[in-house]
């Protein structure tokens, strides 16, 4: 099963230049598994590692479909969480208890 996403900012770019890319991954067949010999981390899926950059949803989508890939799609995440709105008689209360 393939992953459609945005692709992720990185936080300390406050930039919106790669904002509308989007990626598809694989979501990955098997877990890690540990080499005993060496003790390296190592996997057998080949897909884990493909990743594949779109400029727009819309061209990941196509790709998708073309290729007879089963999809899901994640949803960008809102740029600012909801503030909440705290009154002055609540900071006040809130000193008067500390």
């Amino acid at each position: 099963m393939a992953i459609i996403e945005p692709t992720p900012v990185a936080t300390n770019q406050s930039g919106r230049a790669r904002r509308v890319q989007w990626r598809l991954r694989f979501r990955t067949q098997t877990g890690p598994s540990v080499d005993p010999l060496t003790g390296w981390t190592g996997g057998s899926d080949p897909l884990a590692q493909v990743i594949l950059r779109f400029p727009s949803f819309e061209a990941a989508d196509r790709y998708c479909r073309v290729q007879h890939l089963n999809f899901e799609v994640r949803k960008p995440a809102s740029r600012l969480a909801p503030m909440k709105t705290i009154k002055p008689d609540q900071i006040c209360e809130q000193q008067r208890k500390d």
